[in-house]
């Protein structure tokens, strides 16, 4: 895998080096636009607890948030550290008359979570960071990901099977990518049972009629396309 973390972070390379056990990956320096690690389709924001505890202070969390969702990849946001070690430091140092706890940090962590999509996890240390980061871009690669996910990766990647959907039934991309992530291939997709296919949102009767009928006249797809 090529994995490209931010200049401004370089400090993590040798550690994801050394967290790295196969050493067949390739690590590329380069400043990004989004997020502080980038491969296999998905984007990593790191947080120190301390710039966690910050960010949510001045809402810059969220600003970072937002951007993330416009990415092409699909978006994580990890957190390094503990904040019992942060936050009376930071009350006591901050001139915010709100104090921060557990209710706050937490009800952001909830709101990257529904509101935006963004898959959270805490960490200890920046080893574990990378070595949880290495398994996400492992299983990314190797298709791994909930139904979600592999519809956001299908529409980036422009999976040509897509387009056919489109033209056939007049679907939209998402339907299309979720009708596939269904079926699997185009003729697992003829083979989709009438509930599976209602099953999916935007797909009605009418829609899984015209599947089954294409099915019946005629086989256009050959076995695993």
């Amino acid at each position: 895998m090529k994995i490209t973390v931010d200049s401004r972070d370089r400090d993590l390379m040798p550690i994801f080096k050394a967290a790295d056990q196969t050493g067949e990956n390739e690590y590329i320096l380069k400043q990004l636009k989004i997020g502080d690690v980038v491969s296999s389709g998905c984007v990593i924001e790191r947080k120190r607890a301390d710039d966690l505890v910050g960010s949510i202070k001045d809402g810059r969390v969220f600003n970072q948030a937002l951007n993330m969702t416009y990415s092409d990849d699909l978006p994580f946001l990890i957190i390094v550290g503990t904040l019992e070690e942060w936050m009376p430091q930071w009350n006591k140092w901050s001139n915010y008359q709100v104090k921060l706890d557990d209710n706050l940090i937490y009800g952001a962590m909830a709101s990257m979570m529904t509101r935006y999509g963004i898959s959270c996890a805490w960490v200890p240390d920046d080893i574990s960071l990378c070595r949880l980061a290495l398994k996400i871009f492992k299983h990314a690669e190797d298709n791994k990901v909930g139904v979600p996910a592999r519809i956001q990766l299908m529409l980036k990647t422009r999976d040509r099977r897509i387009d056919v959907l489109k033209l056939l039934f007049g679907l939209s991309e998402k339907q299309a990518a979720a009708v596939l992530v269904a079926g699997k291939t185009l003729l697992g997709v003829m083979q989709l049972k009438s509930d599976v296919l209602t099953s999916i949102p935007g797909i009605g009767e009418i829609t899984a009629k015209k599947i089954h009928e294409l099915a019946l006249k005629e086989k256009p797809f050959g076995t695993g396309f």
